[in-house]
């Protein structure tokens, strides 16, 4: 399991893509200078911000992430600008109900 992979609120668009790559996990949380989580960049997040700026169509994830075109796209975007948020979370000593039922209040 990978572990403390995260980014700034203020990370590129291309560091997250190597972030992302590198680490081949597909999303990562984003965190305030507090270290409290304010969202999640997924790779739909990247990949939607690709389609945006003239993606290839029918390129798998990592096929996107590793060429140098696609991590030089979006370069002034941040993670606050393709981040989904407010995140839905729970304690880590949640059980599994409380932790459908507080997804399911939040939808």
């Amino acid at each position: 399991m990978t572990r403390d992979v995260v980014v700034q609120a203020d990370t590129p668009f291309r560091d997250i893509v190597g972030i992302v790559a590198e680490h081949r996990i597909s999303g990562v949380p984003v965190l305030d200078p507090q270290r409290h989580v304010v969202g999640m960049v997924t790779e739909a997040d990247l990949m939607g911000r690709q389609a945006l700026t003239g993606g290839i169509v029918g390129a798998t994830m990592w096929d996107l992430l590793w060429r140098r075109a696609f991590a030089r796209r979006g370069v002034t975007r941040t993670a606050t600008e393709v981040m989904n948020a407010p995140v839905v979370s729970v304690a880590p000593d949640a059980g599994l109900t409380a932790a459908a039922a507080t997804v399911a209040s939040a939808v």
